[in-house]
């Protein structure tokens, strides 16, 4: 099994260019693309953890704000932080 590190994208003849997957053991794999449409979402369940990320002016997403109070946006219970 592989565990993905990062994700970069090196442009090339527009909207082309190379997507390089990077994996832990210093694997990489490298794809030519001529376009590339995506969209992430987050499967795995919440967990607790004592730290909490801040990102300099991030106002809050539109599923989040109609999200319920203790949830995320994938339903599941947020963490306590």
């Amino acid at each position: 099994m592989l565990s993905l590190l990062a994700i970069s994208f090196e442009a090339g003849e527009a909207p082309g260019g190379k997507v390089v997957l990077y994996f832990a053991g210093d694997a990489t794999v490298q794809l030519d693309v001529e376009c590339i449409e995506a969209e992430m979402r987050d499967l795995g369940p919440a967990w607790r953890t004592r730290n909490k990320p801040e990102h300099p002016g991030a106002g809050e997403r539109e599923t989040d704000a109609k999200a319920p109070a203790g949830s995320n946006s994938n339903g599941s219970e947020a963490a306590d932080a």
